[in-house]
């Protein structure tokens, strides 16, 4: 007889959301490399949380 493995549920599919203010310091992480290693964003410096959740959605 051989073993079987166990039957397991497929992954859940991934949420997309609108962003909101709590997220600003995950979106500040993903960011921050942008901002430091390529010009593509413009900014010299890596915005603060703080000014991240002040950022307009979609900017």
């Amino acid at each position: 007889m051989t073993a079987r493995a166990p039957e397991t549920a497929p992954p859940a599919a991934p949420a997309i959301r609108v962003a909101t203010p709590d997220d600003a310091e995950s979106i500040r992480a993903m960011y921050a490399p942008c901002v430091r290693e390529t010009a593509v964003t413009f900014e010299y410096d890596v915005p603060s949380v703080r000014e991240m959740r002040q950022r307009p959605p979609g900017s």
